[in-house]
């Protein structure tokens, strides 16, 4: 929870943000104060309040007069910037424009989101039946990671090592003494937390395996310690399979309101200005 005496400085940060370049927008609804004569309204003081609904009411009191008081400096902050013509600054104006936008934009996302339908039983069933390796043959690996800087010098005795089987401890020493950048970390991580193609991976693997899965100048070895069979019911993984099809339904419409956004839009790039290439969406 955050502290009441912290209030300030966020309070501060978002009536930054809000204020209209010399002239403050009229509130909306009845005010909760008024500072030389300038309304702030009842819904900016609860908008605040709901960080804190689930302080005991005696507690609520007390907030709720922080919040009161640091609304007041900050308004009083904001008429005297007004006043030393502050908000003239072209960098100030581009600030504001730029939290007004994405406000705004992330208003629009989230009521877009909200109209995407929860995924049906059907859906989940579906899914849990496709996905054999992550719920109804679901296995635990018990397991260390090596994450190791790699080189065209040393990256052929690197991987010569790990093929012919080398203990943990033997290749971390052999690595230490090679003075090779690497690090290493115990994990416990189940299928269904997997990505897909370290999962095809990690599914054939027994005790005692080594699988490699190398980057850009790098290298990670999982050195597999023990695998669990752990299956999960579709009971069990009903909820953690309608939050993944709830989160990639609310993604995909997001993706299709901005290409019909786009489609419709014209949108210019002024001189020395230009756009960039879009990502395709295999891009990270």
């Amino acid at each position: 929870m955050t502290h009441p005496g912290k209030l300030t400085t966020l309070a501060a940060m978002l009536s930054l943000l809000l204020a209209a370049c010399g002239e403050k927008q009229a509130p909306t609804g009845h005010a909760a104060l008024k500072v030389n004569g300038e309304a702030i309204s009842a819904a900016e003081v609860e908008a605040k309040l709901k960080q804190y609904s689930r302080l005991p009411a005696e507690q609520k009191t007390f907030v709720t007069g922080t919040i009161l008081n640091s609304l007041a400096d900050l308004e009083l902050l904001r008429q005297a910037a007004v006043r030393e013509k502050l908000d003239a600054d072209e960098a100030v104006q581009a600030r504001l424009a730029g939290a007004a936008r994405f406000i705004l934009a992330e208003t629009y996302m989230t009521k877009t989101k909200a109209a995407v339908a929860k995924p049906s039983a059907a859906d989940v069933k579906a899914h849990y039946d496709k996905q054999p390796a992550r719920y109804a043959e679901r296995k635990l690996f018990d397991l260390h990671e090596v994450n190791i800087e790699t080189s065209p010098e040393n990256m052929a005795e690197i991987e010569s090592r790990l093929k012919r089987g080398a203990r943990l401890d033997d290749f971390v020493g052999w690595l230490q003494l090679s003075k090779i950048q690497h690090d290493v970390q115990p994990l416990v991580v189940s299928a269904e937390k997997v990505l897909e193609p370290i999962l095809d991976k990690l599914v054939q693997a027994h005790d005692g395996d080594v699988i490699t899965l190398p980057g850009k100048d790098k290298l990670t070895a999982l050195f597999i310690n023990k695998v669990q069979t752990q299956p999960l019911t579709l009971e069990q993984a009903t909820p953690m399979i309608e939050e993944q099809l709830y989160e990639a339904s609310k993604t995909e419409r997001m993706k299709e309101t901005m290409k019909q956004l786009r489609d419709k839009a014209k949108i210019e790039y002024l001189p020395p200005y230009q756009a960039s290439s879009r990502p395709t969406p295999d891009t990270p």
